[in-house]
């Protein structure tokens, strides 16, 4: 993937103006995007819109950036989205091997009870939006056979790490 394009679970037209933007893969955002109270309605939404998308022959790959771990949130997002078979789940706030195999269970599992075969639904982990993920990031090779790449987030780690600013000034 070349090009990822993030999109609020929210957007509405957004969504729709996403698909025909020529990016390889539609990232539906739940995580950052989102207020605490418009959370459900996003999930909903999500679920909808990975349902008529996914039937559309030509398309860019469908992602869904869920809530970390940590937020208490993991299961409602999954709850929600894996009955719509989206591509793969980009994991925010990846720290290391042992959460990716904590989120592959959660996939499996759900992906049984959704009549989906194991392992379908992938995972993209954002594994650097944290000193405990930067200090991991040599644990993820071989952490699960979804795991189909790694991504960092600078602003995420600069904020953790104390930082003022994360460019020069210009």
């Amino acid at each position: 993937m070349r090009s990822l394009l993030f999109v609020p679970a929210d957007g509405g037209s957004k969504l729709e103006k996403a698909m025909a933007s020529g990016t390889d893969a539609v990232i539906i955002d739940l995580e950052d995007s989102i207020t605490p109270e418009r959370k459900s309605f996003a999930r909903s939404a999500t679920l909808e819109f990975l349902r008529q998308a996914s039937a559309t022959k030509q398309r860019p790959r469908l992602l869904v950036r869920i809530n970390g771990l940590d937020t208490g949130m993991t299961d409602a997002d999954l709850e929600a989205v894996v009955p719509g078979r989206p591509d793969a789940i980009v994991f925010p706030k990846a720290e290391g091997a042992p959460s990716v195999v904590h989120l592959d269970a959660k996939l499996t599992a759900r992906e049984a009870v959704a009549g989906l075969p194991e392992g379908q639904i992938k995972i993209l982990a954002q594994a650097v939006e944290t000193a405990a993920g930067l200090f991991a990031a040599g644990s993820f090779r071989d952490a699960s056979a979804r795991l189909i790449g790694l991504t960092w987030g600078p602003e995420d780690l600069s904020s953790e790490l104390g930082a003022t600013a994360n460019r020069d000034p210009q």
